[in-house]
């Protein structure tokens, strides 16, 4: 299998400055926390969807996300 090289720029105004994504988040996040702000246990439970395209910062084109580098997002 041969993996694609991710785009570093947007490919229609070639502009560096970024993309937008769209998370939808869902479910229920349970957070156990101490009177010191100290998180004891936390539980997530459901689904997150994300959108199939990005937006360029720039331009506001439509950029497919699976040729971005989202892999820290």
């Amino acid at each position: 299998m041969v993996m694609k090289r991710k785009i570093r720029k947007c490919p229609f105004c070639k502009s560096k400055k970024g993309f937008e994504i769209t998370f939808w988040l869902g479910g229920i996040d349970k957070i156990q926390s101490d009177f010191n702000g100290n998180i004891l246990n936390r539980e997530r439970e459901g689904t997150d969807k994300l959108d199939l395209f990005a937006s360029c910062l720039n331009c506001k084109k439509l950029i497919e996300v699976e040729k971005l580098d989202i892999e820290n997002l």
